[in-house]
């Protein structure tokens, strides 16, 4: 019992940050930066174009269909940690299903000074 309750003491200690640990996208990033973010890591989350390769997904002629798959995709949590530069993010898309359903993609990524990942 002794050891419940300091387990529970400790995770509320370290729940209670100072930082928000909002994941709501709305609150950190606009409707245009959420949609430039989903075309950012993409090529990275999504499948591969037609006749794209992992050599050539970066390639300007699959451009518009990346830009298609980015726009069927739903940023469902995003949260910039200030401390270490990274950023979690979860993005859903319809599923290849009979039904419609959707799969979530988790991840964590972080950026240089010129905002490459």
């Amino acid at each position: 019992m002794k050891y419940v309750l300091i387990f529970i003491s400790l995770f509320y200690l370290v729940g209670c940050e100072k930082e928000s640990n909002n994941i709501d996208p709305n609150s950190h990033l606009s409707e245009v930066e959420q949609n430039n973010f989903n075309y950012s890591i993409i090529r990275y989350t999504g499948r591969l174009a037609k006749k794209a390769t992992h050599e050539t997904k970066f390639d300007e002629k699959f451009d518009e269909e990346y830009t298609a798959l980015a726009n069927a995709c739903d940023l469902l949590f995003y949260y910039p940690n200030s401390k270490t530069g990274e950023i979690y993010f979860a993005i859903t898309k319809i599923a290849p299903s009979l039904k419609i359903k959707k799969v979530a993609t988790v991840g964590k990524l972080k950026k240089d000074d010129k905002g490459n990942i």
